[in-house]
């Protein structure tokens, strides 16, 4: 069953596999929307699979960029310069402080609510992709006018140039 179609069909799919193979099989999720479901069926799914996820609090935490940001900022973890807009804060003040080039991106891309899981092509349908490049100031106050217009919250990352070896 398609998890994004009918989620409950997708879970009861899952409880009958594993009421059936032994020993208990290892549940990994391929997407985030399964992910998102695993840690929202949590409590079903764990007696049922050895479970390596995280309960359902935690991995909103993950699923959300501006949270994950947050939590990573606030243990210390080595992280682009990112500033988080969403509708309620002014983009002058925003714009002035933000490192050009930068890349901006949804803080959100997988909804899960009780109708199930689903990705929020609001950004991608506005802008073509899952995430754009911004060359300079006036780029970025249009991309976060468009963004905010259309209630959404957005990350402003600074880019990292230069080879992989310096991501982190």
């Amino acid at each position: 069953p398609n998890y994004r179609v009918d989620a409950n069909e997708w879970l009861n799919w899952l409880v009958t596999l594993g009421e059936r193979v032994s020993p208990q099989p290892v549940l990994y999720a391929t997407s985030d929307g399964q992910v998102a479901l695993l840690s929202r069926y949590y409590e079903e799914l764990s007696r049922h699979f050895a479970y390596p996820y995280v309960g359902q609090h935690t991995l909103k935490a993950c699923l959300d960029k501006a949270a994950t940001f947050a939590v990573g900022n606030r243990v210390g973890v080595a992280q682009p310069r990112t500033l988080v807009l969403d509708r309620r804060r002014q983009i002058m003040p925003i714009v002035q402080k933000a490192s050009v080039p930068a890349v901006v991106k949804p803080s959100t891309w997988v909804i899960s609510d009780d109708h199930g899981v689903r990705h929020d092509r609001k950004f991608s349908n506005l802008f073509g992709n899952k995430a754009i490049r911004v060359s300079n100031r006036e780029q970025l106050s249009e991309v976060l006018a468009t963004a905010t217009g259309n209630d959404l919250t957005v990350l402003i990352q600074e880019e990292i140039v230069g080879p992989a070896s310096r991501l982190y």
